[in-house]
C-alpha cells in the first residue's frame, strides 16, 4: 500500500486533514513568540512595580546594617503617629559655583548633591510607606522657586497664630511712628522761640543742643525705620523678627536720649544762671518729653514681648538650602544639612591630610523631630554634682575642644545634642552651693531644687567628674529624689560615695570597695595601636557583650570600653515591683584574660586573684532597674565610662576615632557603644523608649552608592528592555530553527 504525504507527515496536516501552508506556520509560531514576549514584558513590568510599590512594600534591604530600611524603633515611632505630618525635602540637585565669579557649578559637587538629594528622597519614601499619617514631598529650591513661595505661604497660613501678632505689630508701626512724631514736633517750635543766642555757658549749650537734636531727629529716624519696615514686609515670608528687633532697638535708643534730656532739664530748671525763658521752657517741657519717652518705652516693650518667631528659622534654612522641613498640626521643625550629614572633624584631634566623609544621620534627626512634635513638652535632664565646675557647659564657639582653649564641660557635646536635636531642657546643679557662691555674678544662676525635682538626674557619686572632692551629699539627695518617684543615671566609682541608701529600694548594689580587673597580660599588642597596648592594663576592658536590658538591646556587637569600674550587681530576690537587668558583663570568657573583683585595688599592682577576699566572676559594670509605680535608674560603675575628649588618653572613650578607618577618610568611633548607652539611658529614664536605637552610630558604614546612570541602566536597560529582548531573540531563534 502506498503511503500518502499526510500519513508520512501528520504534523503538517491541519485538524481538518489539510496541509499547513508556510503562511499558517509563520502565523502560528510567530504568534507564539509574540505572546511569550508580551507575557515577559508584562511580567517584567509587574516585577518592577511590585519591587517599587509603596503599598506592596516588597523591597528588601540587603545591606548588612540596614542602610535602606528604617530601624524597628523608628517604625514603632511612626506607625503610632497620631497627627498629620508633612515632610518636605528642600534639597537641591545642583551645587554652588566652584569659585567666585563662575556661573557653572562644580560637576563633582553637583553629582554629590544629586546623590544626597536622592538618598534623602528615598528615606522620606520609607517614612511615607511605613508610617501613619505621614506625607512626603521634595522641592528643589534652585529649579522650583515658585514652589518655595507656595510653601512659605502654606506654612504662614498653617501656623498663622504665631505670625498674626507680628504682622499686626508690623502693619501698625506706621501709625504709631506718626503719632510719636506728632508728639515730638511741637518741641521744635517751642525751642525756635528761645533766646539761644544769649547762651554763653558751653555746658548749657550742649544740653539745649541735645534736646534740639533729639526732637529734630525723631521724625527722620522714624521715617527711615518705616521705609525699612515696608521693605521687610515685602519679603517672602515677611521678615517680622527683624522688624520687631529694629523697632525695639530704635525705641530703646530714643528713650535713652530722652531720659538724658529730662534729667538735664530737671537739674537746670531752677539754676538762676540760666536765662529765665530757657528755665521756663525746661520746667514746662519735662512732662511733654516724658510723654514721648513713655510712648517710646511702650513701643519698645511691645516689640520685645512678641516672643519667638520660628518662621524666621524657615527663611534662614531656605537661604542655606538642603534642609528638611517637618510640619505637624501645631508646630514644625527644620533639620539643617549639617545635622543630616554629620562631619565631626572640627570636634576631634587633627587628622592630617584628606577629608573625613560625613555620616548620614537622616533617620535619627527626622524621627527625633516627629517625636518632638508629638510630645511638645520638653523633658528635663539635670547634671547633679557635689562641687566642681559645670559638666555640660558649652564650649566657646571659637575654640574647638581639641584646641584646649575652652573645651567646655566633659558633657557639653551631648548636652547640646539633647537640647538641639531632642528638645530637652538641660540643667546644671551643684548641690553643695559652693560653685554658685564662688562665681556669683560671673555665671548663670543654677536651678532650684524645685526646678529639678521632675528632671532625670545624671549623678556622679565621687571619684569621677564633678564630685571627687565634694562632701557626701549625693547619696541622701539622690535617695530623696528616687523616693519621690524620680529617675536617675547614676555613675558610681571605686572609692566613691556609698550609695546603698539610695539604691537599696531598687535592689542594686554598687560595690565601691571592689574594682573589676583582669589577669595581667604579657607584652604584645597589634602594631602601634596604643589602644591595644592600653588594654593590657588590668582595669581596662573592651566590651562587645552589653547584656540584655531595655537600654542595651540595640547595641548588639558595638564596641565599647570600660575603665576602672566598681562591680555593680542586683540583689536576689529583687524588691517587690522591681525589674532589674545586670548589664556590661565584664569579659571573662575564653579568648579574654580571666577577671575578678579586686578588693585590694588601692595597693600597687599587678594584682592576682585571692580567693579569701576578692570577688569571683561573673561581674557586671552596670544595672538597669525599673520600679513599678515609681522611677527608673541606670547605674554605671565607671566614672570615665561616658567621658569623651579625644585628646585625653583613657578618658576619651566616647569620641576616640578608629585610626585605621580615619586614615581612609571615614570617621568611625572606636567605642561607639559608650555614647549609645548614654543616649539610650536618657531616653529610657525619660520614658521615651521609642527613641532608643535611633542614633546613627551603628550605621557608620558607607551606603551602597550607585550613580543615576548605573541605576537607569539596571532599571530600564536590564529589567525593562534587556530581559524581554532576550525572550524575543530566543523566540526568533526557535522560529527560524523550526522553519528550517
Amino acid at each position: 500500500m502506498t503511503e500518502t504525504n499526510e500519513t508520512k507527515n501528520p504534523a503538517a496536516a491541519s485538524p481538518s486533514g489539510a496541509m499547513e501552508s508556510q503562511r499558517q506556520r509563520w502565523i502560528k509560531y510567530g504568534g507564539n513568540v509574540a505572546l511569550v514576549s508580551l507575557l515577559a514584558i508584562v511580567l517584567g513590568a509587574l516585577v518592577i512595580y511590585a519591587a517599587q510599590s509603596k503599598k506592596l512594600d516588597l523591597r528588601k534591604d540587603m545591606t548588612s546594617v540596614g542602610l535602606y530600611s528604617l530601624k524597628p524603633r523608628t517604625v514603632e515611632v511612626i506607625k503610632n503617629n497620631a497627627q498629620r505630618i508633612k515632610i518636605t525635602s528642600l534639597y537641591t540637585r545642583a551645587a554652588p559655583a566652584s569659585a567666585e565669579g563662575e556661573d557653572q557649578p562644580d560637576a563633582q559637587a553637583s553629582a554629590l548633591m544629586a546623590d544626597r538629594a536622592g538618598i534623602v528622597s528615598d528615606l522620606l519614601d520609607e517614612y511615607h510607606t511605613r508610617g501613619s499619617h505621614i506625607d512626603v514631598d521634595a522641592i528643589d529650591p534652585v529649579y522650583n522657586p515658585g514652589k518655595i513661595e507656595d510653601l512659605i505661604e502654606s506654612v504662614t497660613r498653617q501656623y498663622g497664630g504665631e505670625v498674626k501678632k507680628y504682622d499686626d505689630f508690623a502693619r501698625a508701626l506706621k501709625d504709631k511712628y506718626a503719632a510719636l512724631s506728632q508728639l515730638a514736633a511741637p518741641e521744635l517750635e517751642h525751642i525756635a522761640k528761645l533766646p539761644l543766642n544769649t547762651i554763653t555757658d558751653q555746658d548749657l549749650a550742649d544740653v539745649i543742643n541735645l534736646a534740639i537734636v533729639s526732637v529734630r531727629e525723631i521724625p527722620q529716624r522714624l521715617m527711615q525705620s518705616d521705609t525699612e519696615v515696608q521693605k521687610l514686609l515685602k519679603q517672602k515670608p515677611p521678615n517680622y523678627k527683624e522688624i520687631s528687633d529694629s523697632a525695639h532697638n530704635n525705641m530703646t535708643a530714643l528713650s535713652s536720649i530722652l531720659a538724658e534730656v529730662i534729667e538735664n532739664f530737671k537739674s537746670l530748671k531752677d539754676n538762676k544762671t540760666v536765662p529765665e525763658p530757657i528755665r521756663a521752657y525746661m520746667a514746662d517741657s519735662i512732662a511733654r518729653y516724658d510723654t514721648v519717652k513713655q510712648s517710646a518705652d511702650a513701643l519698645a516693650k511691645e516689640a520685645g514681648g512678641l516672643g519667638e518667631l520660628k518662621l524666621d528659622t524657615l527663611r534662614d534654612a531656605l537661604k542655606q538650602r538642603n534642609s528638611i522641613l517637618i510640619r505637624g498640626d501645631k508646630d514644625w521643625r527644620i533639620i539643617p544639612y549639617e545635622k543630616v550629614w554629620e562631619d565631626e572633624r572640627d570636634i576631634h584631634s587633627p587628622v592630617g591630610e584628606g577629608k573625613v566623609r560625613p555620616r548620614f544621620a537622616g533617620e535619627q534627626m527626622i524621627s527625633a523631630a516627629i517625636l518632638a512634635l508629638n510630645h511638645p513638652v520638653k523633658p528635663k535632664l539635670a547634671f547633679v554634682r557635689a562641687g566642681g565646675s559645670p559638666l555640660a557647659e558649652s564650649a566657646m564657639p571659637d575654640f574647638p575642644p581639641y584646641m584646649r582653649g575652652h573645651p567646655g564641660g566633659p558633657f557639653n557635646a551631648v548636652a547640646d545634642r539633647l537640647r538641639e536635636d531632642y528638645n530637652y531642657e538641660v540643667l546644671e546643679k551643684d548641690i553643695t552651693g559652693a560653685y554658685a557662691m564662688q562665681n556669683q555674678g560671673r555665671s548663670a544662676p543654677e536651678p532650684s531644687d524645685e526646678d529639678i525635682k521632675d528632671a532625670v538626674w545624671v549623678v556622679f557619686a565621687g571619684g569621677g567628674a564633678g564630685g571627687e572632692n565634694g562632701p557626701s551629699l549625693v547619696g541622701p539627695k539622690l535617695h530623696e529624689h528616687l523616693l519621690n518617684g524620680g529617675s536617675a543615671l547614676i555613675v558610681a566609682s571605686p572609692q566613691g560615695e556609698d550609695l546603698s541608701l539610695a539604691l537599696k529600694d531598687f535592689g542594686v548594689n554598687a560595690q565601691s570597695n571592689v574594682m573589676c580587673v583582669h589577669q595581667q597580660v604579657a607584652e604584645g599588642g597589634k602594631g602601634d595601636d596604643w589602644i591595644e597596648t592600653a588594654k593590657r592594663v588590668q582595669y581596662i576592658f573592651e566590651v562587645r557583650d552589653w547584656g540584655v536590658s531595655p537600654v542595651t538591646s540595640s547595641l548588639r556587637s558595638l564596641a565599647g570600653a570600660i575603665v576602672g569600674t566598681c562591680a555593680v550587681s542586683t540583689v536576689t530576690p529583687p524588691p517587690k515591683g522591681v525589674h532589674a537587668w545586670p548589664i556590661i558583663p565584664i569579659p571573662g570568657a575564653p579568648g579574654n584574660p580571666p577577671c575578678w573583683g579586686e578588693a585590694a585595688f588601692n595597693s600597687r599592682g599587678p594584682w592576682t586573684f585571692k580567693k579569701d577576699s576578692d570577688v569571683p566572676p561573673p561581674l557586671y559594670g552596670g544595672v538597669v532597674a525599673d520600679k513599678e509605680g515609681a522611677g527608673r535608674i541606670v547605674v554605671i560603675g565607671s566614672p570615665m565610662f561616658f567621658r569623651g575628649v579625644a585628646h585625653e588618653p583613657l578618658s576619651g572613650t566616647v569620641d576616640f576615632p578608629d585610626q585605621d578607618l580615619l586614615n581612609q577618610g571615614h570617621f568611625v568611633r572606636r567605642f561607639p557603644g559608650n555614647g549609645e548607652l548614654f543616649m539610650n539611658s536618657v531616653f529610657f529614664l525619660s520614658r521615651q523608649d521609642g527613641m532608643i536605637a535611633l542614633s546613627p552610630a551603628a550605621m557608620d558604614v558607607n551606603r551602597l552608592e550607585l550613580s543615576k546612570d548605573v541605576q537607569a541602566f539596571w532599571r530600564i536597560g536590564i529589567l525593562l528592555l534587556g530581559l524581554p529582548l532576550l525572550v524575543v531573540i530566543a523566540g526568533i531563534m526557535v522560529f527560524l530553527s523550526r522553519r528550517g
